[in-house]
């Protein structure tokens, strides 16, 4: 689904996931509506405001130049902008669907692993005897052989979670690239061999 930004409507071809829109000063990326004064919120429904609670509001709402406001959680916010991040949220995750198929079940077989091999953890530090868990749970290694778009996604998110700024650019392009439908192969190559061009530049540097 398209968007509304600040410089007007795109057409749904053009959709780009993990795209950042910006509305009169609300940044909306991921369903996430960040206001002007930085306070952060995922929007998933609104309701309008009462009379009542406009008129309470008004001062407040004109200083901040909202005049067709509707509430999510805590947030106040201009009808068109909660609504463009419900849209985007929507489209995301369709094109996830579409393009990442098997990313949840691969998300749910990684917790299990990590869970199973905690479990084991604990019973042998507990010293009861009685071990439970698997050590060497594999659930994600099969999920993963079904779903290698999926475990690629999952593969350049490990980029994006880095510290280091750079790594985790590269890691947000190709998470946009598998997730917008292109090569994941591509993505994770593309990925990998501009990381190793950094490390090795900056190496050289003696950073």
């Amino acid at each position: 689904m398209g968007g509304r930004g600040s410089s007007g409507e795109r057409e749904s071809s053009n959709f780009s996931v993990g795209e950042t829109l910006s509305i009169d000063g609300y940044k909306i990326s991921g369903g996430t509506v960040t206001t002007p004064s930085g306070k952060s919120q995922l929007i998933t429904d609104y309701k309008e405001m009462t009379d009542a609670q406009k008129k309470e509001m008004k001062s407040a709402l004109e200083k901040a130049g909202i005049n067709d406001p509707v509430v999510s959680g805590r947030i106040v916010l201009p009808r068109s902008v909660a609504q463009e991040a419900i849209n985007q949220k929507n489209a995301e995750k369709a094109a996830y669907e579409k393009n990442v198929p098997g990313l949840d079940e691969l998300r749910t077989a990684i917790t299990h692993d990590e869970s199973q091999r905690n479990l084991f953890k604990r019973s042998v530090y507990s010293g009861s005897g009685r071990l439970s868990g698997n050590p060497s749970s594999e659930t994600a290694s099969s999920v993963a052989k079904r779903y290698p778009r999926a475990a690629a996604y999952i593969k350049a998110e490990s980029y994006f979670y880095s510290a280091n700024d750079v790594k985790s650019s590269l890691g947000k392009e190709a998470m946009n690239a598998i997730a917008s439908g292109k090569s994941e192969s591509a993505a994770i190559k593309t990925m990998e061999r501009k990381w190793e061009k950094y490390a090795v530049e900056k190496a050289k540097k003696g950073g």
